[in-house]
């Protein structure tokens, strides 16, 4: 399941939206350099996110893959973790490209805002405004 959350940007003051997670029929990524965020369609990307899901059942078989992909966006991906998220980023790369900027479009990525550019912390969230999405 997604999560949106409402954002203001600590630098412009600007409010948004953010997502993170996915649905029954598209994930959101942001770029792991510019923070830009895509929606993307899991059609096309299916076989990208079945070899990491299988990858990540065998590596964590007692682990829901969102939960451990918050932990990762909050304290960082270390060891065979790591690997594993190459390798996905890799094919997600190869099945939609990669952002205007260069950079990867990932599930972990932080996101920036649209209008200033600057990285929006948690913090920013508002848990008030909430919404899952699927």
């Amino acid at each position: 399941m997604g999560n949106a959350y409402r954002y203001q940007c600590p630098s412009c003051g600007k409010q948004d939206k953010i997502s993170f997670g996915g649905g029954m029929m598209a994930e959101a990524f942001h770029c792991d350099s510019c923070g830009k965020e895509k929606m993307v369609s899991l059609e096309r990307i299916m076989e990208a996110n079945s070899r990491f899901t299988n990858a990540l059942i065998a590596e964590h078989p007692d682990s829901y893959i969102d939960p451990l992909l918050d932990d990762w966006r909050k304290n960082g991906v270390f060891g065979k973790d790591a690997e594993m998220l190459e390798a996905y980023l890799d094919g997600i790369a190869a099945a939609i490209g990669r952002c205007f900027c260069g950079g990867r479009w990932s599930p972990i990525g932080t996101p920036s805002c649209p209008s200033y550019g600057a990285m929006i912390p948690e913090e920013a969230y508002s848990q008030d405004e909430r919404i899952c999405w699927d």
